[in-house]
């Protein structure tokens, strides 16, 4: 099993991920040997950070090449994580005239909130972006206190017709016991549809993912694993459509046993 990681900071220089390109090369290294096949690059866009779409381009195709020299096998794919803080008609404006980036170039947009947003704001968001013609990926929901306090918002985002990508780090109470018992709760309901490194450097946030898909696997399904790790994202990268997961995993329950419904 290849795993295709839609989540990760291994660009240098550009934001608070990779401090170096030796990082980067490290990042990349323990990558390959955690079988990941592709990884998106998905910088932070938010005013802190003052690089430009063609940045990140340029320097990733820095780095893929660094990565070619030193025989690693792991493909960077563009993107970012762009942060949305009440100005989704501007970010709106910037998908569409390039000056950001979605997934593998694809329809769907990797967008963060503050940890204290409150929930009308993220659905509001949600709506505007699906209305533009974009699928939102919201990155790690179990660590916003209006999932914390009411995971049954997952279900209104999905309705809207967002996806959520969860964090391999909170599995392991990385970013505390809410983060955790949100996370558990969203994998134990299907209501997270990828699973991704979010990693940030070559120790401590690192991409490594096969614990992750191990402990999804025995904890709820080997073909929920799969789905997480690789199925879903491998759509984001040929842009075709992705169910939410607790829809799927209904779909496909019943189809093994054989009822077609409608």
């Amino acid at each position: 099993m290849q795993f295709i990681d839609i989540h990760s900071h291994i660009l240098p220089y550009l934001d608070d991920g990779a401090f170096s390109s030796a990082d980067s090369l490290e990042m990349a290294r323990i990558a390959d040997e955690s079988d990941i096949s592709v990884m998106i690059c998905t910088s932070h866009a938010a005013p802190r950070y003052r690089y430009s779409a063609k940045d990140l381009l340029a320097t990733m195709d820095h780095v893929s090449k660094r990565l070619a020299e030193n025989g690693y096998a792991v493909r960077l794919v563009p993107g970012q994580e762009i942060l949305i803080s009440g100005n989704t008609a501007e970010i709106l404006g910037k998908l569409e005239s390039g000056r950001l980036l979605t997934l593998a170039e694809s329809r769907y947009v990797l967008i963060e909130f503050k940890p204290a947003e409150h929930p009308a704001e993220i659905l509001k968001s949600t709506g505007i972006l699906v209305g533009g013609g974009y699928v939102p990926i919201i990155a790690h929901p179990e660590r916003y206190t209006a999932l914390e306090e009411d995971v049954g918002l997952a279900k209104e985002l999905h309705t809207l017709g967002a996806l959520l990508q969860v964090n391999k780090g909170s599995l392991t109470g990385f970013f505390g016991k809410e983060a955790r018992d949100t996370v558990v709760s969203l994998l134990e309901s299907r209501q997270a549809d990828f699973l991704a490194s979010d990693a940030h450097s070559p120790f401590g946030r690192t991409p490594a993912l096969t614990e992750a898909h191990e402990w999804v696997s025995e904890y709820c399904s080997p073909d929920y694993a799969d789905r997480l790790l690789y199925r879903n994202p491998s759509r984001v990268l040929n842009d075709e459509e992705i169910r939410p997961s607790s829809a799927s995993e209904h779909h496909e329950h019943h189809e093994h046993h054989g009822h077609h419904g409608l």
